[in-house]
């Protein structure tokens, strides 16, 4: 068995009950643009109504029925779910306590299970959960697809009535003003994509300047809220900068928006892009080592485009977007950019005069720039091997390049301030010691041998992402040693470095900066982590019906054993950490990452209710019985999420021997959601999802809608098992 085990001590994350910070996944609220709102300014609106894409989200079976397959028994061996979804905080509904005989001995295990234990469910198999989803969707992406892009594009409308409306410039970023010239060289870049004999339409459905002004300082606000952002705001200019670049952030802007028709708007237009990108790169990128700055803004573009592609909630977008990152990996490989002998020093001196600071300035830009570039793309690796549960591929191994220079130099306004701010960086260098990690390697290796200093709160996001890959290949490894092989010397080793794993991801603080306040993204990231660490998850989404019933049923024995094991708790408080992040999240809705993480932790908290349930119930407790004893059972009521200290040590008593009822409560008020009752945790999660209840699923990002969707269809089939087995 996996013992995974945090040391002894909460950290400060999970005792306190301050959160900040923002989504980086979240683009801005919306505004009014009244300007735009004449029907003349939608010429293909009805065209739009009859949009039919190959990966249009299709929907979701919404209602029991639906739920489940013709001919499919998916459910005859679950449990029936009570409905206690209103019952109040003040009196906590307690069944049996959570604790297991065979749990006696820290780190022990229940015998293997050879096939499908009797009293539990053989897999929830509810397949059809996920049939209209993206997750299923087989596309092979096509070598050219400029035909796919034209017809995609001819059949978007013209955005504004739609434009999300938007506050003022954040911090860092200034208003964009786009000149009809830019324009035109967009519309060119468009029609130089497309046969001629489609001038007319084209022209027709191209955003007008107003239109793509707000895309634009959608997406740069949308980007100024990342840890890991490369656009350099004090230097951009979207009237200078390459036509790819300029198209790429565009159509990102759309993408991020709320509006459906948008979404589907800067997906067509990311396919004119990605042509662009491919047309132009062996005709104005120098063949050598080293990239001029013109090619530096096609690989920016190459990577605004998949990486938009891959939260799309679109099928064969998330192909393409798959496709499109080996390339990508491939030109950092072969240019060198991950190598710290690409990157020379670029400081100012006090004799510089203002042409040479001002030149120094942009080439530091520029290089800083591309640094963090390929530091967003290690990122982006590493959260698309979480979703898809694979290898990633980069390994934190090549991240031998420098890290990002401080905050306060990149967000200088001018080459004065910059210099500035250089010299007293420099000052406060030279008074620091040597340990501080030049490299993300470098911080790796510190953090594994528990050296590592306070850092910035960019770099504890990338450290956490740069241990991905170590928690991944720990839990492939518990997996291959299952089956009775735990107890030998390779799973004692496997055994003892997810310990090691365990106390490193617990002891990197996620505050942020001075404020000593935790970081809900950093909180988000660790607690994932974590999560992953305790979870099988690639056996948890078998077990949900990801893969079909065979599948399924396969998973049943692995999943019994983990929910009998001490690591199933500790993913429970795992899951609920990542909870309350999500919730404490100042943004108008949850996407990308984030979004798929708090998917996650409702699916483990989800099969974990089921399987302890359906285990309860099949041990010869009857429905009534049950019920009754949820009632009457004085057992404390373990609050997790570490939010309070008044519940730490209830808390502990459960992590550690079972002891306790296990619950979520994000705040006073909001109703508490109990393990043992799955249908109220995936209300509690999509509740968060849609800000209870003040955000329709239309209203989210088509990926976000989509897990919700799924989740909702888990839920609804549990409900009409539970009514065929009371009736």
């Amino acid at each position: 068995m996996l013992n995974a085990l945090p040391m002894a001590n909460l950290s400060a994350t999970e005792q306190t009950s301050v959160h900040e910070g923002t989504d980086a996944t979240v683009p801005p609220p919306a505004i009014d643009y009244s300007m735009f709102t004449s029907s003349g300014n939608w010429p293909f609106a009805s065209a739009w109504q009859n949009f039919l894409m190959e990966e249009a989200l299709q929907p979701l079976p919404s209602t029991a029925a639906n739920a489940l397959h013709d001919g499919h028994n998916a459910w005859d061996a679950l449990f029936a779910l009570p409905n206690m979804w209103d019952q109040p905080d003040a009196r906590s509904p307690t069944i049996m306590n959570f604790q297991h005989a065979s749990l006696s001995t820290p780190g022990s295990c229940a015998s293997r299970s050879t096939e499908t234990p009797a009293v539990l469910a053989s897999g929830i198999r509810a397949t059809a959960a996920y049939d209209n989803s993206f997750w299923n969707s087989i596309v092979m992406p096509d070598g050219s697809s400029q035909g796919r892009a034209l017809s995609e594009f001819l059949l978007a409308p013209k955005i504004t009535q739609s434009l999300p409306s938007l506050p003022q410039s954040s911090p860092g970023t200034r208003p964009q003003f786009i000149l009809p010239q830019a324009r035109e060289r967009l519309l060119e870049l468009v029609i130089g994509q497309c046969p001629k004999e489609n001038l007319l339409q084209i022209v027709s459905v191209f955003p007008s300047l107003e239109a793509l002004q707000v895309l634009v300082e959608t997406y740069l606000r949308f980007h100024s809220s990342l840890h890991t952002g490369w656009i350099h705001f004090p230097t951009w200019d979207c009237n200078t900068v390459r036509t790819e670049l300029l198209a790429a952030v565009v159509a990102a802007g759309a993408c991020v928006t709320s509006v459906r028709e948008i979404q589907h708007f800067g997906a067509a237009l990311a396919y004119v892009v990605k042509e662009a990108i491919g047309a132009r790169w062996d005709k104005d990128v120098v063949s050598s080592s080293r990239v001029h700055s013109q090619g530096l803004q096609l690989l920016q573009s190459y990577l605004i485009v998949f990486s938009t592609w891959f939260w799309t909630g679109l099928g064969r977008k998330l192909r393409l977007s798959e496709k499109l990152e080996m390339s990508f990996v491939i030109v950092i490989r072969m240019c060198r950019y991950s190598r710290r002998s690409y990157y020379t020093p670029i400081a100012p001196q006090a004799a510089d005069s203002s042409a040479m600071v001002e030149g120094k300035w942009l080439k530091w830009a520029e290089q800083e720039s591309l640094k963090r570039l390929v530091h967003a793309f290690f990122v982006h690796d590493a959260q698309m091997s979480m979703m898809h549960l694979i290898n990633p591929l980069m390994s934190v191994s090549e991240m031998e390049l420098p890290l990002y220079e401080a905050e306060s130099v990149w967000t200088s306004r001018s080459a004065v301030h910059w210099k500035a701010e250089i010299m007293s960086q420099t000052h406060q260098s030279a008074s620091m010691t040597d340990s501080m990690p030049g490299s993300l390697i470098s911080c790796v290796r510190q953090a594994l041998s528990r050296q590592l200093l306070s850092c910035s709160c960019t770099t504890t996001s990338l450290l956490l992402y740069g241990l991905w890959s170590h928690v991944w290949s720990c839990r492939q490894d518990h997996d291959i040693m299952y089956n009775g092989l735990d107890n030998t010397s390779e799973g004692l080793l496997v055994s003892s470095r997810a310990n090691e794993l365990a106390n490193t991801i617990q002891a990197i603080p996620v505050t942020n900066g001075d404020s000593k306040k935790t970081d809900s993204k950093l909180l988000m990231i660790s607690a994932f982590l974590s999560l992953a660490l305790y979870t099988p998850l690639p056996a948890l989404q078998k077990f949900l019906g990801r893969y079909g019933d065979q599948e399924a049923q396969d998973a049943a024995p692995l999943l019994h054993d983990w929910m009998l094991g001490r690591n199933s708790r500790y993913a429970l408080n795992s899951a609920a950490r990542i909870l309350h992040s999500a919730h404490h999240m100042g943004t108008p809705y949850l996407h990308g990452f984030s979004a798929y993480a708090v998917y996650t932790a409702g699916l483990t908290l989800f099969c974990y209710g089921v399987m302890v349930t359906t285990q309860a119930r099949k041990t010869h407790i009857g429905h009534n019985a049950l019920r009754s004893a949820q009632t009457m059972d004085s057992s404390p009521t373990a609050w997790l999420g570490g939010i309070d200290d008044d519940a730490a040590q209830v808390q502990q008593a459960f992590l550690a021997s079972g002891y306790g009822v296990p619950a979520i409560r994000l705040q006073n008020g909001v109703p508490a959601a109990y393990i043992h009752q799955p249908e109220s945790i995936i209300a509690l999660v999509v509740s968060i999802f849609t800000r209870q209840g003040t955000l329709k699923l239309d209203g989210m990002p088509g990926f976000t809608e989509n897990l919700v969707r799924i989740l909702q269809s888990l839920a609804n089939s549990a409900a009409a098992r539970e009514l065929d087995l009371s009736g």
